[in-house]
């Protein structure tokens, strides 16, 4: 079985326009596939191209691509790779437009082939396509670990973000049984921006400390080191997107429901129904809720074109993104989020929290059961991304890992809407003022 990505047309079509050079090209390949026996999938969509990899994945022999697609072949080609299941699939690309710039990127983003157009020999073009089509025999299986074949996949993205210095530093400290209060506060003053976005956040509402927080000792003494170096490590996520502002992603709408999703996860976790399930070491409810989503912006910022065909399908369906990317890519933001955290070294807990927030597995831990829940409670408050639901709905096997139940949920939230309200809406302009 092939995929063919191009334009489409009806037999008669080719036969009207068989002079025209595309047409006489895409006529050539449907004669070496028609000479081979395969069946021909043959769509002209991003979004029904990966529709078609995640249905036919054990079956397809070979994916030819027109390269210049509305959704760019390399582009597609690293999705395709990203996604465990697809990733022995061969992919060719072909296109009239090759730069050497072109050639390089579509080789880094795992394309097999790259044909130049228009075909002056049809017979070079069927021995190319052999070569590849070749390369099925060779198919390993899926690997067994998703989420270290999607790293290994995100390595080939040159331009993925990295965490500034102090984040590598602080790290660093927190491996040190020897590193000291002054030690902390050293290396955090370091980082001019990420100080005063840390004194902004002491400041706001969040905390409504009764005199002012003027420095990072005094946030130290009165929020905890814990706290701060989390809040550190939370805005060096943030940070590491900021230099891809220039692409067109809706980042202010996206970091409000992270925002909002960490507030209320704060905010729950204070309560003492939920309080008693929660371990005391485990990872920090503020900054898992901040960063549940950064798959997002990996796809949002390098499969651009993609997921907004993802975004527009969702809304036009009336369903969550999580539920396309499912169905469609094969591979979800969750997934992609939990690689970029094993990437970053961030805690293995924030990690599991980041790819299971989405669908809790039945042995989650209760802050990944508490994301999910504030998630959820968020959209229902209307700070949702790209993305509504008005009802709130969690499963009680959920609830469970929290020790509620819906009806208290539900009254939990009635008590704490108001005042997580203002929150949202102090921290997000003390991180982005």
């Amino acid at each position: 079985m092939v995929l063919l990505v191009d334009r489409k047309f009806t037999a008669d079509q080719l036969k009207v326009l068989r002079n025209q050079a595309y047409a006489e090209d895409l006529l050539t390949c449907l004669r070496i596939f028609k000479k081979w026996g395969y069946d021909i999938i043959w769509v002209d969509e991003g979004i029904d191209a990966m529709r078609a990899v995640k249905s036919y994945s054990s079956k397809l022999s070979l994916i030819l691509m027109e390269a210049s697609m509305p959704t760019r072949g390399t582009t597609m080609t690293r999705m395709i790779r990203l996604n465990p299941e697809a990733t022995g699939i061969p992919v060719a690309l072909m296109s009239a437009q090759f730069s050497t710039a072109d050639l390089e990127e579509a080789t880094k983003a795992g394309a097999n082939e790259c044909l130049p157009k228009p075909f002056s020999d049809p017979s070079q073009v069927e021995l190319k396509l052999t070569a590849v089509r070749e390369k099925t025999r060779q198919k390993s299986p899926p690997p067994q670990d998703r989420v270290s074949h999607i790293l290994k996949e995100l390595n080939r993205i040159d331009d993925l973000p990295v965490m500034a210095p102090v984040f590598s530093e602080i790290e660093r400290l927190s491996r040190d049984p020897k590193a000291t209060t002054e030690d902390y506060r050293a290396v955090i003053e370091l980082d001019v921006a990420i100080t005063s976005q840390l004194l902004r956040l002491s400041n706001s509402a969040a905390f409504s400390f009764t005199r002012k927080i003027t420095s990072v000792t005094d946030a130290i003494n009165l929020l905890g080191l814990r706290t701060v170096v989390n809040f550190v490590r939370t805005l060096s996520v943030i940070g590491s997107f900021r230099k891809y502002s220039r692409i067109p992603f809706a980042a202010q709408e996206f970091w409000l429901h992270a925002i909002a999703c960490g507030v209320t996860a704060r905010t729950l976790a204070a309560r003492p129904e939920i309080q008693a399930a929660l371990r005391s070491n485990d990872i920090d409810p503020f900054m898992a809720g901040m960063v549940h989503d950064i798959g997002k912006m990996v796809f949002g910022y390098f499969f651009t074109d993609l997921f907004q065909l993802v975004i527009d399908t969702a809304q036009g369906q009336g369903r969550s993104l999580y539920e396309i990317e499912t169905d469609v890519l094969g591979i979800t933001h969750a997934e992609v989020g939990a690689a970029l955290a094993a990437r970053w070294h961030l805690p293995e807990s924030l990690a599991a929290v980041i790819g299971g927030h989405h669908a809790p597995p039945d042995d989650a831990s209760p802050a990944t059961a508490l994301v999910h829940v504030a998630d959820a409670a968020c959209k229902a408050m209307g700070f949702a991304f790209k993305e509504k639901n008005p009802e709130l709905f969690v499963s009680d096997a959920v609830l469970g890992r929290l020790g509620l139940k819906l009806p208290d949920l539900t009254s939990l939230l009635s008590g704490i809407e108001s005042d997580v309200r203002t929150q949202i809406t102090e921290t997000f302009t003390a991180i982005f003022k």
